[in-house]
């Protein structure tokens, strides 16, 4: 005789099938664990080729580099407040960032007339002021290692720490993104171990070491932007002649 099953046994029967579901999911694919971990978010560890111009720039505008100084906020009345001892600390500091700020304005005005020289247009962009829609801004940060061998930007104070600092520059393009440079020209490989360098978007690093002395003269702050000058025109050279990686010939890094 064929036994029917009671709706309660219906009911059972789905139960303990939807909870072998739930308790056993089908094995997820690669991929399919990739999103879960990631959050759906792709993780690309090649340059980013379709970012690299294929032309020269219309013009290049410079940023100053970053040594980190920030006299903005000073109180114009505490050096009057301040005693003698104190004072003459105090003293020493200002002429300390004064020199930093000099050296800064000399890369600046060296790397605009290495440009214009050249051929290329090329201006000075304030900090905080609105940016032109094309063209390529060049940005630098000088940078020092510390006591737990980090990579950090270079302290205040040209007898501080290391004897010597790196300057890292980045261009970006101001017709697409000012904060999500194209090249870095440094020796450090990975973009966002770099203090100061805003790095939205993975750009091709260029292996250049640009050094200065801590208590460097304006001859060799001009020096310093000369190399930077024609390390970035020897790159611009290159364009158009990229490889199938869509990275540049080995004499351009």
């Amino acid at each position: 005789m064929k036994q029917s099953i009671s709706p309660l046994g219906h009911g059972l029967i789905s139960l303990i099938l939807l909870a072998s579901v739930l308790c056993f999911p089908p094995p997820s694919t690669g991929g399919e664990m990739a999103k879960k971990i990631t959050g759906e978010v792709k993780v690309q560890s090649q340059t980013d080729a379709s970012r690299q111009p294929i032309a020269p720039p219309s013009a290049i505008f410079v940023q100053d580099f970053d040594l980190g100084y920030d006299t903005s906020r000073q109180d114009p009345g505490e050096k009057e407040r301040l005693p003698g001892r104190i004072l003459s600390r105090f003293s020493h500091r200002n002429d300390t960032e004064e020199k930093a700020r000099k050296l800064v304005g000399i890369i600046t005005s060296t790397l605009i007339k290495g440009f214009s020289e050249k051929g290329i247009p090329a201006g000075q962009l304030i900090t905080g002021t609105p940016l032109p829609t094309e063209g390529w801004l060049v940005r630098g940060v000088f940078t020092e290692v510390d006591a737990g061998k980090r990579l950090v930007r270079a302290a205040i104070g040209f007898g501080a720490g290391a004897a010597k600092m790196e300057v890292y520059v980045t261009v970006s393009n101001l017709a697409e993104d000012p904060d999500a440079p194209f090249i870095i020209f440094g020796t450090e490989k990975e973009p966002n171990k770099i203090p100061g360098a805003i790095v939205t978007r993975n750009p091709y690093v260029a292996a250049a070491k640009f050094v200065m002395e801590k208590n460097a003269s304006e001859k060799d702050a001009k020096k310093t932007a000369s190399q930077i000058v024609e390390t970035l025109l020897n790159y611009i050279k290159t364009l158009g002649k990229k490889d199938a990686t869509g990275e540049p010939p080995p004499d351009a890094r």
